[in-house]
């Protein structure tokens, strides 16, 4: 019957080097071996009932293995840079093309309207139903497109962030 090696007490003798392996006994064995690794003395005392007991954090750290991660941080942030990019360029020439660009014909359209309707000598007065229905639908189609490009930006982040590092994360754990 294994003992879990939690129930180790594993005391370094000579430090330098992880310890790569997990030493396991049964109940009647007695663990008191020395191994040789990489010209260093390792020694593994005898088990011990009610925990593990004097083992400092570094051979409890090389005692457990842990997934590699190295390098994946920076991976991430230089893909979340580039997708953060994209988005963002995406985005502000989509809302040049679709907002600001017609908003500018349209005003310019107005006041050449409203300067054609007032003649050349006089004050140029605006008419109020023609300025209710430039910014009625100035506000219509700008709240379209924020939602639009809302919408937009948040399935892209979904579908290149998002996933993947659900993905890469369901790997290591």
């Amino acid at each position: 019957m294994g003992v879990s090696p939690y129930h180790y007490n594993i005391q370094l003798m000579k430090t330098g080097h992880l310890l790569v392996k997990i030493f396991y006994c049964s109940e009647r064995d007695v663990c008191d071996d020395t191994w040789k690794f990489d010209d260093r003395s390792v020694t593994v005392a005898q088990r011990e009932r009610g925990g593990v007991r004097g083992m400092s954090r570094p051979v409890c750290a090389t005692a457990i293995p842990k997934p590699i991660m190295r390098g994946l941080h920076a991976a991430q942030t230089r893909r979340n840079i580039t997708v953060a990019l994209v988005l963002a360029v995406s985005g502000g020439l989509s809302y040049r093309l679709l907002v600001a660009e017609p908003r500018k014909k349209a005003y310019r359209d107005f006041y050449r309207l409203s300067l054609y309707m007032a003649g050349e000598g006089t004050v140029a007065k605006i008419p109020k139903p023609v300025m209710r229905g430039l910014l009625h639908s100035q506000i219509k189609r700008n709240l379209i497109v924020a939602i639009g490009l809302a919408g937009f930006c948040g399935f892209m982040y979904k579908q290149l962030v998002a996933n993947p590092r659900k993905q890469l994360y369901r790997e290591f754990y």
